[in-house]
C-alpha cells in the first residue's frame, strides 16, 4: 500500500482496500490445485494476494499490533516508504478457509503472532477482549519490571486495537473457529 499509494488521498487508499476486500470476498470458495502449467504463475498470484493482504491489514491497524499497540517502524535507505514489525494474521488460516477478506485478519507483532497461532490467548467475539488459554506457562528468569515486559497472561480481558471501519474488524465466526480449535 505504502509503496504504490505513498502520496494519495485516505480515500484513494479506502477504496483499494475495499476493492481488494470484495475480490478476496468472491474468491473465498474452494481451492483446486492448480495444473502444472499453471502452478508458476498461481504461486506468484498468490504471493501477490498475500502481500496485498499484508500491507492491508497492517494499514488498517495502523501499523500496531493489537494485543500490545508495539508500533515499531523503520526506513531502510534504499527504500521510499517504512517498513514495520508487525505481521497480519489470519484468524482462520488460509490453508483451512481459503479466506483473503480483511475481517479474517488481525495486525499482530512477532511474538503475539505466533502466541496467537498457537493457541495462547484467543478473542471474544462479542466484545474483542482477550482471553488467555490456561493451558501454557510463562517463566521470566529475571524481574518483568526490570525488562519492561508484560507477561501474557496480563492481558486477560483487555480489549485489542480495533480498525476504525466496522467492517474490517475481526469476524466474530472466525473468532469462535480459533477458540474452538485452540480450546480457550
Amino acid at each position: 500500500m505504502d509503496t504504490f499509494f505513498f502520496d494519495e488521498t485516505n480515500t484513494q487508499i479506502d477504496d483499494t482496500l475495499n476493492t481488494f476486500d470484495l475480490d478476496a470476498q468472491k474468491q473465498n470458495q474452494e481451492v483446486t490445485e492448480p495444473k502444472n502449467s499453471e502452478k508458476k504463475y498461481s504461486q506468484r498470484k498468490y504471493v501477490v494476494i498475500d502481500s496485498l493482504f499484508r500491507r492491508s491489514i497492517i494499514h488498517i491497524y495502523e501499523y500496531q499490533c493489537a494485543v500490545c499497540r508495539l508500533k515499531f517502524n523503520i526506513k531502510p535507505v534504499d527504500i521510499r516508504s517504512y517498513i514495520n514489525i508487525v505481521d497480519a494474521a489470519h484468524i482462520k488460516p488460509l490453508s483451512v478457509s481459503s479466506n483473503n477478506q480483511l475481517s479474517n485478519g488481525i495486525s499482530l507483532c512477532k511474538n503475539h503472532h505466533w502466541a496467537f497461532d498457537n493457541g495462547c490467548f484467543g478473542i471474544d467475539d462479542k466484545n474483542y477482549s482477550i482471553i488467555v488459554s490456561n493451558k501454557f506457562s510463562e517463566e521470566c528468569l529475571t524481574t518483568v519490571e526490570s525488562l519492561k515486559i508484560i507477561p501474557m497472561k496480563s492481558y486477560q480481558g483487555q480489549k485489542i486495537f480495533l480498525p476504525i471501519k466496522e467492517k474490517y474488524r475481526p469476524n466474530p465466526e472466525a473468532l469462535i473457529w480459533h477458540r474452538k480449535k485452540h480450546r480457550i
